[in-house]
Order: C-alpha cells, then sequence, then structure tokens
C-alpha cells in the first residue's frame, strides 16, 4: 500500500497510484485516493514516498524481482540494504532462495537471528543482509528473487511494515 506524510498538494488529498481509477495505464492498477497517514512523521524526507504491508487483508509481502540483466543464475554474493520505519516492536524477515535452490531466511548484519527485531524508536533504519549463495533467477512464487514478509519469523501477524528503500549491490 502507498502511503505518504505529505497530507494535500494543491489543496487537493495527496493521491498514489493511477487516480482517478480508470486513468490511463493497465486495467485494474489501483488508485489510492488518499494514501496520506498522519502517524508517519512529518519532517522525515523518506516518509514521503513509501510502502506498507497490509496484514490485515492478507497482503503480509512485499516481493521484488532483480532486473534478470543486473545479477541472474546462481552462486550470487550481494548485499541488500532495506531502509525502513521503526515502528512497533514486531519482527520481519527476508526470505531468499539458495544455490540449491532452498528457500532461506537472511540474517542481518551484526545479528545471529534471521530476523529483524524493531524497537519503536519511530525513526528510519537501514538493515543490511550480506548474501553469498544466492539464487536469483526468478525462482520464488510469483517469479520473484527475494521477499520482504511483515509477518513474524514463526508466521504470526504481529504488524505491519513501512518500507521506504530497498538497494541490492553485487559483491565480489
Amino acid at each position: 500500500v502507498p502511503e505518504t506524510n505529505q497530507a494535500t498538494e494543491g489543496g487537493q488529498p495527496v493521491g498514489l497510484g493511477l487516480c482517478p481509477a480508470g486513468a490511463a495505464g493497465p486495467p485494474g492498477y489501483p488508485c489510492f485516493a488518499n494514501a496520506y497517514n498522519s502517524a508517519l512523521p512529518a519532517n522525515a524526507p523518506e516518509a514521503w514516498v513509501i510502502r506498507r504491508t497490509d496484514q490485515s487483508t492478507n497482503n503480509p509481502l512485499m516481493a521484488f524481482s532483480i532486473d534478470d540483466g543486473y545479477v541472474y543464475g546462481l552462486n550470487n554474493q550481494v548485499e541488500i540494504k532495506v531502509t525502513y520505519w521503526n515502528h512497533g516492536t514486531d519482527r520481519w524477515t527476508l526470505s531468499y532462495l539458495d544455490s540449491a535452490g532452498v528457500q532461506q531466511k537472511a540474517i542481518p548484519v551484526g545479528s545471529a537471528d534471521p530476523w529483524v527485531q524493531k524497537t519503536n524508536s519511530g525513526a528510519f533504519v537501514t538493515t543490511s543482509f550480506v548474501l553469498t549463495d544466492t539464487q536469483f533467477s526468478n525462482g520464488m512464487a510469483g517469479g520473484v528473487d527475494f521477499v520482504l514478509d511483515s509477518r513474524s519469523d514463526t508466521g504470526a501477524n504481529d504488524g505491519n511494515e513501512w518500507v521506504h528503500f530497498v538497494e541490492v549491490k553485487k559483491l565480489g
């Protein structure tokens, strides 16, 4: 779900997507006529453009497909950085396929646990994952390469995630 910390533009509510519904674009592309979220930090530029999971409508995932011209195939070494709003005390995970095609949960740099534990600081935080044995060949459900899951490491709905930016950098 796209959200923003900007309430209005030119005196009108801020909409994100193709608005009004039915505007030029792919059929069924959503219009979020009022994307303003007053809970987002008002002075944080990262909150101007942000995406949120929506566990209440059974949309706990954000799926990512890396351009095949950038990274494709087996034994890739990458760093994935996720900048998110540290709102709530829930956990989230990042899953990918290893070179054998087995789904793994990534361990954040500096942690021993395969999840990110939020602390409700209200700040924007960047967490890094260094993956050394990945298979980025569109092999996960939906043809994607990795997935951010807003549910806890046990699969429980424990809170949504607000993600501002995801960066994938080749290593080695």
